[in-house]
């Protein structure tokens, strides 16, 4: 059990102070004195997501607003997850394949495919069972990637995009893992709707 809070901690401390490239910022919610909030969504390409926001960490901060911030967060950093895989996966497709051997194929659409399931787990409610399959997921892409990253010759940008993505899912999971922590269970997130919607529906 000890080792359980352990790794925890050490993925908080890790989320808060690491900061990278290929991050995502998830904006502080503004909140009226109706406690309604006003949250802007920051589309992939966007600002930087450096981690864990700091203020979550406040003895100050009120308990029932501070809940409410830590679910947004997590809402907002899977929608950021959902739709870079989305475009990630759309420039794998509008690459041509025909240069292709059948091995690189196969791993192309291997790569694909754990793309599709880390995008289904994110979409559906992420308890501290489906995180334990969601990190599964994004392990096993980047042993994928481990396999692409040797062919300098057609799948060198496959290797990038995958390397992209297992850049941000590490910072997701954190995230999730932060909420989890903190008896926050992340609510559905489907592909269809956007973060404003499903926020509307948190109470």
């Amino acid at each position: 059990m000890k080792k359980l809070y352990y790794s925890v901690a050490v993925l908080i401390i890790f989320s808060c102070n690491n900061d990278n490239e290929n991050s995502v910022r998830v904006t502080k919610p503004e909140y009226d004195t109706s406690g309604s909030a006003n949250v802007k969504y920051v589309k992939p390409g966007g600002s930087v997501f450096s981690g864990i926001d700091s203020s979550l960490f406040s003895k100050e901060t009120d308990e029932r607003l501070k809940r409410r911030m830590i679910v947004y967060m997590s809402i907002d950093s899977t929608y950021y997850a959902i739709n870079a895989i989305e475009e990630v996966k759309n420039e794998m497709a509008a690459n041509s394949s025909v240069s292709l051997s059948v091995s690189e194929r196969n791993l192309k659409s291997k790569a694909i495919l754990k793309l599709n399931a880390i995008q289904n787990c994110l979409s559906r409610q992420v308890d501290s069972v489906l995180l334990t399959n969601l990190k599964m997921h994004t392990d096993e892409l980047a042993s994928i990637n481990s396999s692409i990253s040797g062919d300098v010759a057609h799948l060198k940008n496959v290797s990038q995009l995958l390397s992209k993505v297992s850049a941000i899912m590490g910072r997701v999971t954190n995230v999730l893992t932060f909420c989890i922590s903190r008896g926050v269970i992340k609510p559905p997130t489907p592909i269809n709707k956007q973060p404003d919607q499903v926020k509307s529906s948190v109470n």
